[in-house]
């Protein structure tokens, strides 16, 4: 929106008597409560529901009963306001959220945080963690049980799959699929097999509740359409696409099936290689291999047909199957109907509504699915049985992800497992989350410590800094990476750390003394190549301590191997950062190349955050003989995030409970309470340490820190990936097809006029 359009949207607010059911004012003039906050969405994203609202509205900045425009310092950031609105869908049904969170600078100057509040889906009302609130005026309360079947209700006014296709007969469907029909149906009712056989087609269809006295359904077309018949259905779509992808993440084979599904099933099924895997199972007490098929086949037929189930076909788009080596990801168009998989867990009765209700039925008559409670619990037996990760549902974006892992990814979790057989789901869903590095709630967290399933202690996170202020100010942030392999390197340990070079490129490297130390400190904005470092650090924790710095993938690649080398991890500390994704290092050594050419020599070195400006973000280029300049355009590609690797998109890692001992990052969205303590000119970091271990050597470092919690501060690559440009395709073509020099004029400020006077004034501010 607009500045204007949002000016106008506040003054019809502000001239409200008094707020109502859909429009709530807070003065929040620098914090409100993380759970206040969701409360009152889940509150006015039901009223805006029940009135028929497009939206609610929650303003921070306004004085509730004058309605004086006050002004708000809340999450004063962009970045940090992009966090909330994930925070927001991590605890809310189907992970609704807001629309839009607005920032506007009123007429008076002040600035008000407007958050946009979608109404609640059509029969579905939004709880927030378990929770459904409403309003009664201004009084936020419990949403009644009134409200709550008023919404439901709406579910029941139309199921597409049952709508009948007016001009379609039996010749659009296929003979084979209703065959396969038959058989099905007949399997499961082996009592009645003399009578099924005897009733024609038309009389089967019916009984079989896919077709309505005769009349085609869109679940017949589904289920049992002719491949050419698929357009009756239009603008809905009936297409599964499975993916192999290797281990680099590129596709090596696909295949798009469409109807009839009740045959496309069984082609997606044979296409997905069901390896055998061997581990020694501790449930079993024994030191022999068990050999089993990587997936139980239920799991991925119930999957599958989960998906076909409850497709939202409406939305359009394909049913998508994902293979990797040790996983299958399935997805499918539409909100989860029961809100979030606690509750199918929890609940011993079955779902009461469907999205598609006849095409349930008619999979369920012929035993393609189970119902939705049912299934997806024994799909958490089967994994659970093999001590694997459970199911693990992603619910965001309107869509439902399911991802099936064919090993053993943590065998604490599998011990655990082993050895407390009479678990319940609910507590084998926490555990489940703990090893995937997902949060976890103070109460969830309570309840499986009060069982003795985890131990230790809540990540601490701190604002911190080098106590050496010189040290401090030449590192890009706190220093704090330094400080701490100062620490191991006293000790008699050796660090592992990111080093750049101009000529070399950005590598880890091995580090035994303060001198070469220095060389690991700077923002890199790149990722560096590793080489046999992981089998130097294996070697080496054989006889002294190791600190392994870098991005969380590469911290996850050094536990994978030590895991599959069966290397202690005793001396291994770890320290990783808040990563905001990695370019392709082409694009810097391309950069450097540019430069070189421009000015005629080589460069001597590359600072790509230079200090001396901050809080801006400046890269200056030493190209010797006394001779400085300031060019951005690397860093204007980098935070474009035209040019990130495309795995950096939907990283695993963007959470704050992930394996590292440490995480550094820049000082993000920290509460202005904290002002004396930063100074943008020379900033410190935010410092999380999540193990008793990591908490030793941070004790034990030359380190200035202040403790604060994790609802003071934001950064958003804690909580989400970084999004991808849409034109980093566009963005590649014109890099291979016209080169460098075209790609810097097209996607950066290259030749700016405004941009080159700022330079030749920071120049001169600092003379040189």
């Amino acid at each position: 929106m607009t500045v204007e359009e949002l000016t106008n949207i506040l003054d019809s607010l502000l001239i409200l008597p008094a707020e109502t059911e859909v429009v709530e004012f807070k003065r929040a003039e620098r914090n409100f409560d993380d759970r206040d906050l969701g409360q009152y969405f889940s509150a006015l994203s039901n009223e805006a529901n029940l009135k028929g609202r497009p939206c609610a509205w929650l303003v921070f900045g306004v004085e509730n009963h004058t309605h004086e425009v006050v002004g708000s310092q809340y999450k004063n950031s962009r970045p940090a306001l992009d966090a909330m609105k994930k925070k927001i869908a991590d605890q809310t049904t189907g992970r609704h959220t807001f629309v839009e969170i607005h920032e506007l600078r009123y007429r008076n100057g002040k600035r008000v945080v407007m958050f946009e509040i979608p109404p609640a889906p059509q029969g579905i009302p939004i709880d927030y963690q378990g929770h459904y609130y409403g309003r009664d005026g201004e009084s936020l309360q419990a949403l009644s049980m009134d409200k709550i079947e008023r919404i439901r209700n709406q579910a029941k006014l139309k199921d597409w799959s049952a709508e009948i296709i007016e001009n379609a007969s039996l010749e659009d469907l296929d003979p084979a699929a209703i065959v396969k029909a038959r058989e099905l149906y007949t399997n499961a009712r082996k009592d009645k097999a003399d009578e099924i056989a005897s009733w024609d087609d038309t009389t089967f269809l019916n009984k079989a509740k896919i077709t309505i006295r005769g009349k085609i359904t869109n679940t017949a077309i589904v289920l049992l359409g002719r491949e050419e018949s698929e357009h009756l259905i239009s603008p809905a779509v009936a297409k599964i696409k499975w993916i192999l992808r290797g281990p680099d993440n590129v596709e090596r084979d696909y295949m798009i099936a469409s109807c009839p599904f009740i045959l496309a099933v069984d082609k997606i099924y044979d296409k997905i290689r069901n390896l055998k895997y061997r581990y020694i199972n501790p449930e079993y007490k024994t030191l022999f291999p068990e050999e089993i098929d990587t997936y139980e086949p239920y799991v991925i037929r119930e999957a599958l047909n989960n998906a076909i189930a409850h497709q939202d076909y409406t939305l359009g788009g394909q049913i998508n199957v994902v293979e990797y080596d040790d996983k299958l990801v399935f997805s499918n168009k539409g909100s989860f109907i029961p809100g979030n998989i606690e509750r199918v867990l929890v609940s011993e009765a079955q779902e009461e509504r469907y999205r598609n209700q006849f095409l349930v039925t008619a999979m369920v008559g012929l035993k393609m699915v189970d119902t939705i409670g049912s299934g997806i619990r024994k799909m958490y037996n089967y994994q659970r049985q093999r001590l694997f990760p459970l199911p693990d549902y992603n619910l965001a974006d309107n869509r439902v992800e399911v991802t099936i892992t064919g090993k053993i990814l943590d065998m604490n979790y599998a011990n655990i497992l082993a050895g407390n057989a009479d678990l319940n789901l609910l507590d084998i869903e926490l555990l489940n989350r703990v090893q995937l590095g997902k949060p976890l709630s103070d109460e969830e967290i309570a309840r499986l410590r009060s069982k003795r399933l985890i131990e230790g202690r809540k990540p601490k996170i701190y604002i911190a800094k080098h106590k050496d202020k010189k040290l401090h100010f030449g590192s890009q942030s706190g220093g704090i990476s330094y400080a701490l392999g100062e620490e191991i390197i006293n000790c008699g340990g050796v660090v592992y750390g990111c080093v750049f070079d101009v000529n070399k490129g950005t590598r880890h490297e091995r580090v035994t003394n303060i001198d070469e130390l220095k060389n690991t400190r700077g923002s890199k904005y790149v990722q560096s190549t590793l080489g046999d470092i992981y089998k130097q650090v294996y070697e080496d924790l054989k006889k002294q301590k190791v600190l392994f710095t870098g991005t969380p993938c590469q911290i996850e690649g050094v536990y994978r191997f030590l895991e599959e080398k069966k290397g202690s991890t005793y001396n291994l500390y770890t320290a990783d950062i808040i990563c905001h994704g990695v370019p392709s290092p082409l694009i810097l050594k391309e950069f450097i190349s540019y430069i070189e050419r421009k000015n005629n020599c080589c460069i001597k070195s590359l600072n790509l955050r230079d200090k001396r400006y901050a809080p801006e973000i400046v890269t200056t280029i030493d190209l010797g003989n006394n001779k400085e300049i300031i060019c951005n355009y690397y860093t204007e590609l980098f935070y474009s995030n035209i040019c990130l690797r495309e795995c950096c998109g939907n990283c695993k890692f963007t959470t704050i409970n992930r394996k590292s001992d440490i995480t550094m990052g820049d000082v993000t969205g920290v509460d202005n309470k904290y002002n004396d303590l930063i100074d943008l000119t020379n900033p410190p970091s935010i410092l999380i340490v999540r193990s008793e271990k990591g908490c030793n050597l941070v004790e034990q470092s030359r380190i200035d820190k202040h403790e604060i919690s994790i609802s003071e501060f934001d950064q958003p690559n804690l909580h989400v990936s970084s999004t991808i440009s849409p034109q980093r395709e566009k963005f590649w073509n014109d890099y291979m097809q016209k080169g460098f020099d075209y790609i810097l004029k097209k996607y950066t400020s290259a030749g700016g006029v405004l941009i080159k006077l700022k330079r030749k004034i920071l120049q001169k501010m600092h003379k040189w």
